[in-house]
């Protein structure tokens, strides 16, 4: 029986269709007798192989209108199996087939749909779904769940919401969730080239080249891209494995020289930065917006925004993998107040980000670490001090912080009395007097609903 793992990979390439009507889509083969008649040619398919083509059908349909059910009479007229005639066997395969999710109706008839591991329909439910697997979640689990997952689970890899490990051994990716984002604004104010799949600075100082390599994640018109590393056209998973882009959004090692000598088919220079595909029309909106703002307040206006403590104070909850419009911006900007120092929501767009410092920083700090692992505290503190970067009488390790105890202004500590709740008030010393004998027929009367006397107990 096809039970098959999570990540089983069905071939769809006959599923080009969408057609779903009682009418039969195609009609049998057959040669032409003397008579004119045509003979069906006979199914020589094994049970096996009719479960297999039902699983995938069921895949290709999971989409589709009414959560993906599809009846038997549907899958008689696109795969030629009759699960309440010939085939029945093969019906009682699907029902004790994990992959496949039956429901029956109130007439009697059992309708069929393909249960994926996780129940995921879009990409706000898989972005909860890899922040719930904090010990990560394998690629090809997720990639049956609806149509679309894999482009979807690239746009959350490049926007930097979760975050993907090689699993060698399996083949396959391992997803994490990613915690606080670190973002780092690119040199210069950018402008969108002719063609819309590049952006140019217009600093003289800055060099694109030195700040982020090929296949790196770059932000831009609120729309995160990747720069172009492509060889030939075609998307990026047509790619030969040399002009592969890494599994993350930031790269230590630049890609083979190969790659230059041959060359690439966007160029990228110290002013130019080649996207892997055009900004939609949103992002062309923002970035519009934002020359219009540059035209009315001037280079000047365009401050950072990265460089506002409080600017982002924690991670958003949805996805940064799409753009969004300006309108919405302006009214984040509202109800922060003067958080944002910018004189227009647009003006934003005007500087392209990337995650983690830029490739020279790196490469400073890759260059150097030897020297600074090597140094003992006492040497790190002495030379802070003779730089004048921190007093004399700082310690070397700052004290440990001491639990408040409210009594820092020299004033006591003042003690809170609390009544527990439904506790029973007794009079057991008064038991054997002569009051205790007058409270305890006063409360026998009491519970047996008389009265004890003017206004109660």
């Amino acid at each position: 029986m096809l039970g098959g793992g999570a990540g089983d990979n069905y071939n769809l390439q006959f599923l080009n269709h969408t057609e779903t009507s009682d009418r039969p889509h195609f009609e049998d083969d057959g040669t032409a007798s003397s008579g004119g008649e045509s003979v069906a040619e006979e199914d020589v398919r094994s049970d096996l192989e009719k479960q297999y083509e039902i699983i995938a059908y069921l895949q290709g349909q999971r989409s589709a209108p009414g959560m993906g059910w599809i009846t038997p009479r549907q899958i008689e007229s696109n795969l030629r199996i009759d699960l309440q005639g010939d085939d029945v066997p093969v019906a009682e395969m699907l029902l004790t087939n994990p992959k496949v999710r039956t429901e029956t109706l109130a007439d009697g008839t059992v309708v069929y749909g393909y249960q994926a591991k996780f129940n995921i329909s879009n990409r706000t439910d898989l972005l909860a779904q890899i922040n719930r697997c904090r010990n990560g979640v394998a690629s090809k689990e997720l990639s049956d769940t609806y149509d679309g997952v894999d482009r979807d689970l690239e746009d959350l890899l490049v926007g930097g919401d979760i975050i993907a490990v090689a699993n060698r051994e399996a083949g396959d990716r391992t997803l994490f969730p990613r915690g606080e984002p670190f973002y780092v604004e690119l040199g210069g104010i950018i402008r969108l080239s002719n063609d819309k799949r590049a952006i140019f600075g217009e600093s003289a100082d800055m060099d694109y080249t030195k700040e982020i390599k090929r296949g790196e994640a770059v932000w831009t018109g609120n729309q995160w891209f990747r720069v172009s590393s492509a060889v030939k056209e075609g998307p990026l998973s047509d790619q030969p494995p040399r002009a592969q882009a890494p599994s993350s959004v930031t790269s230590i090692f630049s890609l083979p020289k190969k790659n230059e000598i041959e060359g690439y088919l966007h160029a990228m220079d110290e002013k130019h930065i080649p996207l892997d595909r055009p900004l939609n029309e949103q992002a062309l909106q923002n970035m519009a917006e934002s020359q219009k703002a540059l035209t009315v307040h001037g280079v000047g206006a365009a401050a950072s925004l990265l460089l506002n403590p409080t600017a982002m104070r924690k991670r958003p909850r949805s996805s940064n993998a799409f753009a969004g419009s300006v309108a919405s911006l302006s009214k984040v900007q509202q109800n922060n107040g003067p958080s944002l120092t910018l004189s227009s929501p647009a003006m934003v767009y005007c500087r392209a980000r990337r995650h983690g410092c830029t490739s020279d920083v790196r490469d400073m700090f890759l260059a150097t670490k030897a020297e600074v692992s090597n140094l003992s505290e006492c040497d790190l503190h002495q030379k802070l001090v003779k730089l004048n970067l921190i007093p004399e009488g700082v310690p070397i390790q700052r004290p440990r912080m001491k639990r408040s105890t409210g009594t820092e202004d020299g004033k006591p500590k003042k003690r809170r009395y609390y009544t527990k709740k439904d506790q029973k008030i007794t009079n057991g010393h008064l038991k054997g007097t002569e009051l205790g004998a007058i409270l305890s027929r006063a409360a026998e009367r009491q519970s047996q609903g008389k009265s004890v006397g003017d206004g109660g107990m």
